[in-house]
């Protein structure tokens, strides 16, 4: 949870951050395409101005199912 705060409030100092309001409607429409609260979106560093959004980035999920496939390994 820590952790957590910690990027929270990185972001919140972060000088190259989009708007909040922008920030929170982005979160509002990933959060409706994913069907869950994206994660990525801090770690992706989408927050930043000049960033693409999420949907050009492979979601953690899916990539833990491509790390854990039978078919590939």
């Amino acid at each position: 949870m820590n952790s957590n705060s910690t990027k929270i409030k990185l972001m919140m100092q972060d000088p190259l951050r989009k708007p909040l309001i922008q920030i929170g409607y982005e979160l509002f429409i990933e959060t409706l395409r994913l069907k869950r609260l994206p994660k990525e979106y801090l770690s992706r560093f989408v927050y930043r101005k000049g960033y693409p959004s999420l949907k050009h980035y492979v979601s953690d999920i899916f990539v833990g199912k491509i790390q854990l496939s039978q078919r590939l390994h």
